[in-house]
């Protein structure tokens, strides 16, 4: 940044030689004016290049101009740089705007209560008087004639992101214009333009997305909102050496040149509070050596240097891992430190010469790992070991031997080149002073990391430290944007119908396989061909013929939006090309009857026609075929249900082969007859995370055709396996078993002619026991069972489902499921009330009541799953609360923000029946 001051102070030189000065500039002071109710943002921009003063404020005024045109005061060298560098945010108060490393050591001060709320002082609302461009933060420059500096108001949002500079498609390096460069906008993908005006069509040829960087490029936001950030830079700063070398977490610095380095402690104090606040360093049981260096791969090439100094030592990683750690492996120490070129799991010899990096999480599939040797020399890499990446319980305190940490993986700040380790003192097996070792490697390489790189690099740490428990947490806001955006795209690509698969746990990466091309190149391609960047998994030590590449979720907003769009465009072509595929095997090109066997969810009729409806409500719904309870076989082994399948949030009913000599029996299924192509599309686009299992109807009463094709959805794995794409610890919800016995008992029942399926149980139930109504009367149509048998399909769905070792929740306030029984906004969880907005949510009938809620209950009792799962029916414990905190023991809640729309139909369906029927429903009380 030095460059950035020297080529102002030069331009106005040249300036001043050639010509007299600007008069409405000489006429000029420089103000300075505190502005205490700024706490503005910016926009979109690298907070990377972000500067700050650090020798002392400007001075408030400068009397008389300079008296030779080749004269430069600081000031003017402000000045010019003011008008220069027209991106900084005026927002801070000059109260602030002090010495950099004073304001540093106040925050210090201020550092030991980061663990308690630290409001944020509230944004002005005043309009901006009289703002003057590239003023830093607090300042403005008074007019002639003006008294209070006319600095009232001025807006703190930064040039970059208004709406002529990059049309908000893009950023903007403002700071480049100081040295006379002519700055351009970097457009995000499917932009183009001078100022990125241009928006491409979603499918034309150079609308290509490259997802492919673990960065969290979204956090620029955060930065541009947190001016408190900003770095300036005086020329004349950086003009002594001054050392990082400290010695340990615990001691005091040995400052050995004599220099007073209150940057150096500063910075160290920032990277123990930062990592206090993250919670993922022992710090109170161990001492460490704290070693700085300019990034990641520098502080890994100096722990193989220093771990390798008493003789060869083989260097390996688990795969997979990042392809970076085997030149660094033979560039680090070429006398004693080679990559192992074979199977990292089977190195021969004492592995005590064995140097393991062990990456947790790791790249690129955001597992956890336990080392492959126990007695060899550990580097630990934990660039990505943040709460903004992890899940709450994934973070503890760690205290391994070395632990390497990066601002780059923090929050996107790859061009800082900051990067230090904890190396323990005195770790077991290691004879020599590793620390001292590699800070030698590091001295005589790049002598230290830069002055203006630490100062910069301190105040962004401990920006996010100040944010802890306030409304703006630095993880918390990360780690929303990364569970949204990985749950979004887990979920698409469940769509696919089996065709891509998620291969990577929790995290900044999102590994997928193409599940039937067998060949990563295809898969590289298939992507490629929708506009979509990828990098190879073989990259990261895969078998190309696993077919994987890998994706990151952590891009600017706008950029990941075209991805998941993209994404969502290959998903829909590769599910109508699986669907087409499925229908023409099944029907026989169209010469054979198809039947699903309902055994889970499609037991009701409501949930049926609203997933036919796309999921969407609409006046005049279509009728659906009848569906024929029965017992139902598979082809070949048995089958059973079991409530196993993961859907991300809870564990739905499955089919599975019997395993061998298990002799499991038949089960109860709802079998009904999928008319065309269309409706199969609908089914499978509802069902796409399942297997087709073919099974036939022991009794093939009309309309079952004994030469037609029956399927069922589940599972064709016999053995019950944690599923991958599961992100969270599964359990079974009680609305599930609401959704399907309640479908049951209402079965193909409609209150009103408005071809929508409603039934209400309650009522049939009151009127059921007094014998001089009936309800067939009052409806439409009354379902096409009796209640009586009914109940029996209902029990004798309960007692052919297996056990579960699962844990039973009571969801009925905040239902886990997709769609849930009809239920109004008081029978809610207030959050999810909010969220609806509209007069009810659901469309299964029954609508929720107590009345319904114990019917169903004993159901369960009588089908004999009182029992049947980790906790009885009488211990369901109810999730509500929790699961609109973040927590690691249950998913979160489903977000039900316009579900059903304003108006739910099938609510309105239950009012009026209930509205036009009030007197004869007055009967007592079941």
């Amino acid at each position: 940044m030095r460059q950035l001051v020297a080529a102002a102070a030069l331009l106005l030189t040249l300036t001043a030689s050639a010509s007299p000065p600007d008069p409405p500039l000489r006429g000029r002071r420089l103000r300075v004016k505190a502005n205490k109710n700024h706490n503005g943002g910016g926009g979109k921009h690298d907070p990377n290049h972000w500067m700050h003063v650090p020798n002392g404020r400007p001075p408030e005024e400068e009397s008389e101009p300079a008296q030779q045109a080749h004269t430069v005061s600081q000031a003017a060298v402000v000045q010019a740089l003011l008008q220069a560098d027209a991106a900084l945010p005026v927002s801070r108060s000059m109260d602030e705007f002090v010495t950099e490393e004073s304001s540093i050591n106040r925050y210090q001060a201020k550092s030991a209560k980061s663990a308690k709320k630290m409001p944020r002082p509230p944004t002005s609302t005043k309009s901006a008087k009289k703002p003057a461009p590239g003023v830093p933060p607090g300042q403005c420059i008074a007019l002639p004639g003006e008294t209070d500096g006319g600095c009232e108001g001025v807006s703190p949002k930064r040039p970059s992101v208004v709406e002529n500079r990059c049309s908000g498609n893009g950023w903007f390096n403002d700071e480049d214009s100081s040295l006379g460069i002519e700055a351009t906008c970097n457009c995000f993908a499917c932009y183009k333009g001078d100022n990125c005006e241009k928006e491409l069509q979603f499918n034309d040829t150079e609308c290509i997305v490259k997802p492919d960087d673990p960065e969290m490029r979204f956090y620029q936001d955060w930065f541009d909102g947190h001016p408190e950030a900003i770095s300036i830079f005086y020329p004349s700063y950086g003009m002594n050496y001054r050392g990082l070398n400290r010695a340990t977490t615990n001691d005091k610095a040995d400052d050995r040149i004599g220099v007073n380095n209150p940057l150096r402690e500063s910075f160290y104090k920032a990277i123990i509070d930062f990592h206090r606040y993250a919670g993922n360093v022992d710090l109170d049981n161990h001492e460490y050596d704290i070693v700085v260096g300019m990034g990641g791969h520098q502080i890994l090439s100096a722990a193989i240097f220093a771990l390798s100094q008493d003789g060869p030592k083989t260097v390996v990683a688990r795969v997979p891992h990042w392809i970076r750690f085997i030149n660094m492996a033979n560039v680090a120490n070429t006398k004693n430190a080679s990559w192992w070129e074979r199977n990292e799991a089977n190195v021969p010899g004492n592995h005590s010469d064995v140097v393991e990096i062990v990456t947790n999480p790791n790249n690129p599939n955001n597992e956890y790992y336990e080392p492959l040797y126990e007695d060899s020399k550990q580097i630990h890499d934990l660039v990505y070991y943040w709460p903004n990446q992890q899940k709450k319980g994934e973070i503890v305190p760690r205290s391994d031997d070395i632990m390497v940490f990066s601002m780059s993986k923090i929050g996107s700040m790859p061009d800082l080149r900051l990067a230090w380790a904890f190396v323990k003192r005195k770790a077991p097996g290691v004879e020599r002073d590793v620390a001292k070792t590699m800070k030698t490697y590091i001295s005589d390489t790049i002598q230290s990391p830069s002055g203006m790189t630490v100062l910069r690099g301190t105040k962004l740490l401990n920006t996010a430290t100040m944010s802890s428990s306030t409304d703006n947490d630095y993880f918390e806001y990360g780690f929303e944007k990364v569970k949204s955006r990985f749950d979004r795209l887990t979920g698409l690509i469940q769509k696919s119908a089996g065709k891509l698969e998620r291969r990577s746990k929790f995290g900044i990466f999102f590994l997928i396989e193409c599940t039937e091309l067998r060949n990563e190149t295809k898969c590289h391609e298939l992507f490629k061909n929708s506009g979509i960047e990828t990098r190879l998994g073989s990259r990261y030590g895969y078998d190309p013929a696993e077919s994987i590449v890998m994706t990151c979720i952590g891009d600017y907003d706008s950029e990941f939006e075209i991805f998941y769009k993209k994404t969502e465009a290959l998903v829909n072509k590769l599910f109508d090309d699986r669907s087409v595929a499925e229908w023409k095997e099944m029907s026989n090109d169209g010469t054979r009857r198809v039947f699903n066997s309902g055994i889970g969810s499609l037991t009701s009729f409501g949930g049926r026609q609203y997933t036919n409806s796309n999921s969407e409500m609409i006046e005049n719904p279509e009728n659906l075929t009848v569906a024929t309870p029965g017992l139902i076989s598979g082809v070949g082994p048995g089958i059973k249900r079991d409530l196993t399948y993961c859907l991300a949030r809870y564990a739905a009913a499955n089919v599975r082969p019997c395993e061998e000599g298990e002799g499991c029996g038949p089960i109860l299924g709802f079998t009904f007859e999928v008319n065309n192509l269309d409706e199969y599309r609908s089914l499978r686009r509802r069902e796409s995370s399942y297997d087709r299992l073919q099974v036939t109807p022991r009794n093939f009463q009309p309309p079952l055709d004994p030469d037609a094709y029956y399927f069922a959805w589940g599972d064709n794995s016999t053995v019950v396996e944690k599923d991958p794409r599961c992100n969270y610890n599964t359990f079974i919800s009680q609305s599930y078993w609401d959704y399907i016995l309640g479908g049951i008992m209402a079965w193909d029942g409609r209150l009103l002619d408005t071809g929508r399926y409603t039934w209400d149980l309650e009522a049939e139930l009151k009127l059921h026991n007094n014998n001089e109504v009936n309800i067939d009367g009052l409806v439409t149509a009354a379902p096409s069972i009796s209640l009586e048998e009914r109940r029996e399909y209902a029990v004798q769905f309960v007692n052919t489902t297996v056990a579960s070792e699962l844990p039973w929740y009571n969801d009925r306030r905040c239902p886990y499921t997709g769609n849930m029984n009809i239920k109004t906004a008081d029978e809610l969880f207030p959050t999810v009330a909010e969220q609806l907005g509209g007069n009810a949510g659901g469309t299964i009938s029954p609508p929720s009541s107590q009345v319904v809620n114990d019917y169903i209950d004993k159901i369960l009792r009588d089908g004999g799953w009182s029992n049947k799962a980790a906790n009885s029916i009488d211990e369901r414990a109810e999730p509500c609360e929790q699961s609109f905190v973040r927590d690691n023991n249950l998913p979160p809640a489903r977000d039900r923000t316009g579900k059903f729309g304003p108006v739910n139909l099938y609510y309105s369906d239950v009012e009026i029946w209930r509205k036009t029927n009030e007197k004869v429903l007055e009967a007592e009380d079941v």
